[in-house]
């Protein structure tokens, strides 16, 4: 077997580095390469001063709970904080470590004595445990939601979704919403149920309009889609529901969603009998939580607030669809399956759900076993978008192989967004894969490229350099962040001199990657010195910028020059520049910089476009206008970003860049008129 560039001994003597960049970098590659020999070197790490150190040996136990480093988790979660403590509380949840809900308890013995994220964290994780215990705790923090102050909005989504995990009452909670008086919880309540039962709505698509009732377009079309489900699943309650939706019949919707899914679920109590039944209810399997959910959301009805009525209406048809998609789980025990029944109900058109890991071990014991791993293979290439793919693609992933590998990469994986379960199952080929790769970086294969460059990433090898290094200017033109990503990972001390010819002052990505292959490997340069005199500017900028955050000073970040990436028109590359001053139109679709641009690779004078990253930046630093009134009377001299309008004589609105060319094309004809001059 091709051996990986990186040895084990290599990586653990780097996790003793004195650069906290490096030691991080060595216990995620351990992480991922030597996962089986990794325990006591990571437990070793959890107390790391540096916190990405800590956290990247915590993610590890979250991979392995071994309970065999309970202690040494338990003594390094009661000093940690933020994303170190919760990793650690999640391998300790993981690990039903009775001891972990008592470190708590010690931890945060003030409520809040830390931050709503963080607190939020341990909830969900003591959630995890699902002892009696825990879940009474869940339920009491409740209690100190309103001590966040103006976070505890924020904070409403993560505490109810830590007690829906835990078991706590669905209506319970409703009523606590209902009736907390914070216009905020409801909404945050109502989208962790349709999250939970398998949608996806933002709080602010359930806000709805104050005393009106009027639920938001997301959610409009959400339940649109619903409605279509329940026609495809068969489920004649979709007629009904559409009818009382456009009598606004909100509490009869309700009673029908209830009605229909007490039927549903009483049709699979008969097929699969009461022991099955009162099995998977006790267990509160994949679709229990549907099934309360539509019976709390009913029995609290009239305790809602007059403008939700809509709303709970919508999220109860949401959450019946995605039941009468899942039935086939209801009552359901793996381990009895026949053989025909199992392999139907892996093949339905259904969203993964925890039963499918002990129907796949079955289905893997079949004699027939190669079959059933070419047919999932054939189903998704016939389907490429279907919601049963990424278990497909997992389950075959179990048996990879070349011909599997290569079938699997041919996969119209564009957009369908299993491109991770692809690379996972190819990158178990190991470095036999990286010939299979070959041919997306020849063909310069849009989709294929960053998915062969997440595979590479975690195969080090001499192949896998070669074949980086040999289509480099293609990548750099081309996938330049999937590029960076891959070298950094893989490490290779030959990337040097390849990275050096592309390093431009100012890019962080490229110059943090240079720096960082430059430490590992023991190499020295010149250009080391300044990445490190940018890295430390731009520390300085941070804390300078955090410090304006904690003081809610807006007009800090307003008078920052802004970093935004463009595009050369010359030679189509991307750089960052730092700018004084941009010009936004109203719409917010025009942008012109005031500052000269000169590209950084082929020095064309203020010939770019503004990509759409750049404009990303823009509208984000504009949006800080929405967040304090005082803005409004800021002077728009000192502020970077500055939105205008430009209309004509007529009120036309002109757009920016058209100004701009009008006054160019002027001040070719009359380059020293004064009034052009400053007009432009």
């Amino acid at each position: 077997m091709t051996a990986f560039l990186w040895s084990f001994e290599k990586l653990a003597r780097l996790c003793d580095h004195k650069d906290p960049e490096v030691k991080c970098w060595a216990a995620d590659r351990i992480r991922h390469l030597y996962a089986k020999e990794a325990g006591p070197l990571m437990a070793g790490l959890l107390s790391d001063r540096n916190g990405s150190v800590a956290a990247q040996a915590a993610a590890y136990f979250c991979d392995d709970p071994d309970r065999n480093f309970a202690d040494a988790l338990l003594a390094a979660f009661r000093k940690s904080s933020g994303i170190v403590a919760k990793r650690l509380g999640h391998a300790l949840a993981l690990m039903k470590e009775g001891r972990f809900l008592d470190a708590v308890r010690d931890k945060h013995a003030r409520i809040p004595g830390a931050g709503p994220a963080d607190f939020a964290g341990v909830l969900m994780n003591v959630a995890l445990l699902g002892t009696d215990d825990s879940k009474l705790y869940v339920e009491d923090s409740l209690r100190h939601l309103d001590s966040f102050g103006d976070f505890k909005e924020m904070a409403a989504g993560a505490f109810f979704n830590a007690n829906i995990e835990a078991g706590t009452d669905i209506g319970k909670l409703l009523l606590f919403a209902y009736h907390s008086g914070v216009s905020g919880y409801v909404p945050a309540l109502l989208a962790e149920i349709a999250n939970r039962a398998g949608a996806w709505l933002p709080d602010d698509a359930l806000a709805g309009k104050s005393g009106k009732g009027q639920a938001s377009k997301v959610l409009a079309g959400e339940v649109e889609a619903s409605l279509a489900l329940l026609a495809r699943t068969g489920c004649d309650a979709g007629n009904a529901i559409e009818k009382l939706l456009k009598k606004r019949k909100f509490d009869e919707i309700l009673e029908e969603a209830e009605r229909t899914a007490l039927a549903i679920r009483q049709a699979k109590r008969l097929e699969r009998g009461e022991e099955a039944y009162l099995r998977w209810q006790a267990r509160r399997d994949v679709p229990f939580f549907h099934g309360a959910a539509l019976t709390a959301l009913k029995a609290t009805a009239a305790e809602a607030p007059a403008a939700q009525r809509e709303t709970v209406a919508g999220i109860a048809v949401i959450v019946l669809a995605l039941l009468a998609e899942s039935r086939s789980l209801i009552a359901l025990n793996p381990e009895t399956l026949d053989a025909d029944a199992a392999l139907d109900l892996f093949f339905e058109d259904r969203p993964d759900a925890p039963q499918d890991d002990a129907i796949m071990d079955r289905l893997s014991k079949r004699a027939d076993v190669k079959n059933l791993v070419r047919e999932a293979v054939r189903r998704v290439h016939q389907f490429p978008f279907s919601q049963m793919n990424g278990r497909l693609i997992r389950f075959a992933g179990r048996f990879i192989d070349e011909e599997l590998a290569r079938d699997m990469l041919a996969m119209d994986f564009d957009g369908s967004g299993f491109e991770d379960d692809v690379a996972e199952a190819v990158g178990g080929l190991g470095p036999l894969s990286i010939p299979l790769l070959r041919p997306f970086f020849e063909k310069n294969d849009p989709a294929g490229v960053p998915l062969a460059l997440r595979i590479l990433e975690n195969l080090p090898t001499e192949e896998a350099v070669d074949l980086i290094l040999a289509h480099w200017s293609l990548l750099w033109g081309g996938h330049r962040e999937w590029l960076l990503d891959a070298v950094d990972r893989i490490g290779d001390k030959r990337f040097i001199p390849a990275l050096k010819i592309e390093l431009r002052e100012g890019e962080q990505a490229e110059g943090e990657v240079f720096r960082l292959l430059c430490l590992i490997n023991g190499a020295t340069d010149p250009e080391l010195e300044r990445i490190k005199r940018e890295m430390e500017i731009r520390e300085e900028r941070e804390k300078r910028l955090q410090g304006a955050m904690e003081k809610e000073d807006i007009g800090a970040f307003l008078r920052e020059p802004l970093e935004i990436p463009l595009k050369c028109r010359s030679c189509r590359n991307v750089y960052h520049y730092t700018v004084g001053k941009v010009f936004v139109a109203a719409n917010g679709k025009d942008t012109v910089i005031e500052d000269h641009i000169v590209c950084k690779k082929c020095g064309a004078l203020d010939h770019y476009e503004v990509a759409n990253a750049g404009m990303i930046a823009v509208t984000a630093r504009l949006a800080l206008l929405t967040l304090d009134p005082e803005t409004a009377k800021m002077d728009r001299d000192n502020m970077s970003v500055v939105p205008i309008r430009s209309v004509s004589a007529f009120g036309k609105e002109i757009p920016l860049q058209d100004l701009v060319d009008q006054y160019q094309k002027k001040l070719r004809k009359n380059p020293e008129s004064p009034e052009l001059l400053i007009g432009f």
